[in-house]
């Protein structure tokens, strides 16, 4: 009998592909999501910084137009802060399709897998059958020529 080959290996092996490209796909918007969310974390330590610093500065005697500069560098670190925030929820909404597609994927090549490792199975019990068919066959004809 010939040996398995299982028709669909060019297949399971472009799934295999696939599957690991997205993976890749995934790490990769994984650390994008992290930067993003340090960035927030970097702008809000500044934010809370510039209050403190403003804030006692304020305490000693602060003349308006500093108190101004103040303000105008705060609302630029809040509307920072909030485009920040905006990024990182939407690498979040990246990383949740990506997960998406990594265990559609996933599912892909199982089911490949699976059917192969059935013909496999299948292959097997053929062969084994053929195999006790020849030693019943070899059992037959010792006997007849004992006879």
């Amino acid at each position: 009998m010939k040996r398995f080959s299982f028709r669909l290996d060019n297949i399971l092996n472009y799934r295999n592909y696939l599957e690991k490209k997205a993976q890749r796909d995934l790490f990769d918007v994984r650390n994008q999501r992290m930067e993003r969310e340090n960035r927030v974390k970097r702008l809000a330590g500044k934010r809370i910084e510039s209050v403190i610093q403003c804030r006692d500065e304020a305490m000693k005697g602060l003349d308006v137009s500093m108190y101004k500069i103040y303000q105008a560098f705060l609302q630029k670190l809040d509307h920072d802060l909030e485009r920040a925030h905006m990024d990182f929820q939407e690498e979040e909404k990246k990383v949740k399709a990506q997960e998406k597609i990594l265990k559609k994927e996933s599912i892909k090549k199982k089911a490949l897998e699976n059917l192969k490792d059935l013909q496999l199975k299948d292959y097997m019990k053929r062969l084994e059958q053929e195999e006790q068919k020849y030693m019943d066959e070899m059992v037959i004809i010792r006997r007849g020529e004992k006879a």
